[in-house]
């Protein structure tokens, strides 16, 4: 189905709201430069037109983040495979290897936005990307960290594999505001519109989350490709998780 069509059906049965088009607006005036009102207005439209006719084709993949911030890592790894080439093998779920822990988990207390008193246990190369992003998050974004949790050797929830959070390249950004939850699947908020806002009301906003995607990181508050629009991410997920973000490329 075109993508006229597909919105057009998606407007009359209602799983397209007003507030949908306003979040979308934003995040493109934003990306524009234009004044973000959340208003589709002409200047708007002809930027949006504009752009369109410029642009290049877009690549089935995603933009190498790495450009942005020189790394440790020669580039961000997708697979589980990669992920182990990249970081090691922290074990099995029921036995952690204590020598791999000894020696790629790094604890720190000096992340800049983390109130010192929690020490954040982080793989040795994913901390000068955490420390990075919390860094341009810091600058950019008036939301402030209140917990900020990394390592720990644990299965993903519901499920009989290691987390990302065993490896210490998952981070977990104020729980208590940001829990997961689970929707219909295309009937979830859009971020940052007012029903986002309603389940979220004091959740990150969207210069923080940018702050992380900018050098590689994946947000769960949308799970989609790395680099989509919000609303595209959005509208093809089931499973909110607006705390987390990963050093993973998908």
């Amino acid at each position: 189905m075109e993508a006229d069509a597909f919105n057009a059906r998606e407007l009359a049965n209602g799983r397209i709201t007003t507030q949908n088009v306003t979040a979308a607006t934003r995040t493109a005036q934003k990306h524009l430069g234009l004044t973000v009102d959340g208003k589709l207005g002409e200047a708007t439209r002809a930027a949006l037109a504009n752009r369109m006719d410029t642009q290049p084709e877009p690549t089935s993949e995603p933009p190498d983040q790495l450009d942005q911030f020189e790394g440790t890592l020669a580039r961000i790894p997708r697979s589980r495979a990669e992920i182990m080439q990249a970081f090691g093998n922290p074990g099995t779920l029921g036995k952690p290897d204590k020598l791999w822990r000894r020696r790629e988990i790094v604890t720190v207390r000096d992340l800049p936005g983390v109130p010192y008193k929690w020490h954040v246990q982080v793989h040795r190369l994913a901390e000068p990307y955490l420390r990075e992003a919390l860094k341009r998050a810091a600058a950019d974004s008036t939301y402030r960290v209140e917990r900020c949790g990394v390592h720990v050797h644990r299965a993903i929830r519901g499920r009989a594999s290691l987390s990302l959070h065993s490896w210490g390249i998952a981070v977990d950004i104020n729980p208590s505001e940001n829990r997961a939850q689970k929707f219909q699947r295309g009937s979830g908020p859009i971020p940052w519109s007012k029903e986002w806002t309603d389940q979220w009301p004091d959740g990150m906003d969207m210069a923080f989350v940018e702050a992380f995607e900018s050098v590689g990181f994946t947000w769960g508050g949308v799970w989609g490709k790395s680099g989509g629009d919000f609303v595209d991410r959005a509208l093809g997920c089931s499973f909110f998780d607006p705390m987390h973000f990963e050093l993973r490329q998908r």
